[in-house]
């Protein structure tokens, strides 16, 4: 079994995580997360199912139901924001992103300089980030959205 590398550039908020620490003020005494949605979950289903909730989103999975995931993704994207993951699998740091371009390993990605500096304005991605944020109660310590180079090493 062998070992896979992708780079991300994401354009959003660096939360941290608990390994790297978290990136945000909504912190309890020893560094943890300490957030009102946050219990035990995963941190991402935690994330999740914040704005989820926030969305009306009430639905549950029931064997058999195979329009779930697509009115949950629906749900998700009246935010226009994903969670996504970096550092090691098995121990993840998270972003709230707007934008991503992801390269797997042995590969390449184009990029367009350009549209790096006039997306984010033209599809409101700030807005929406800042929602997403005031939805979830976090104060991120970035002062605001970047274009957010890292990698994922599983």
């Amino acid at each position: 079994m062998g070992s896979s590398a992708t780079a991300k550039l994401v354009y959003g908020y660096d939360l941290g995580g608990d390994d790297a620490g978290w990136k945000v003020k909504e912190k309890g005494e020893y560094g943890e997360l300490s957030a009102s949605w946050y219990e035990t979950d995963s941190v991402e289903d935690a994330l999740e199912n914040a704005l989820l909730a926030a969305a009306g989103f009430t639905d549950t999975w029931t064997p058999g139901d195979v329009g779930y995931y697509e009115r949950r993704g629906a749900a998700l994207e009246q935010f226009g924001v994903k969670i996504v993951t970096y550092c090691m699998l098995d121990s993840p740091s998270y972003l709230l992103a707007a934008g991503q371009i992801r390269a797997e390993e042995d590969s390449t990605t184009a990029i367009d300089l350009a549209s790096l500096t006039t997306r984010p304005e033209r599809e409101g991605w700030d807005a929406k980030l800042h929602t997403a944020i005031k939805t979830l109660g976090l104060t991120p310590e970035q002062a605001q959205p970047a274009w957010l180079l890292c990698s994922m090493y599983s």
